[in-house]
């Protein structure tokens, strides 16, 4: 077991997010999460008239869809 190097303060946390290279990796994160669940918006519309599947099918497929993020993950 390693012993604790300091106190972490929310001015440590302010510093880390100074990092540009954190920053970028907090910036995907923002974007990856956002995407995947504004394609929830899309999906049941885009269903509805190009494939014309009707509604226990697209909730199936939805389902399956967030199952697949969850794993994805």
């Amino acid at each position: 077991k390693l012993p604790p190097a300091g106190v972490a303060s929310f001015r440590t946390l302010l510093e880390v997010i100074k990092r540009p290279m954190i920053r970028v990796a907090l910036l995907v994160v923002v974007l990856v999460a956002s995407g995947h669940f504004a394609g929830f918006t899309y999906i049941r519309p885009f269903l509805e008239k190009v494939p014309a599947l009707d509604i226990e099918t697209i909730s199936l497929v939805l389902l399956a869809y967030g199952i697949g993020g969850f794993f994805g993950n």
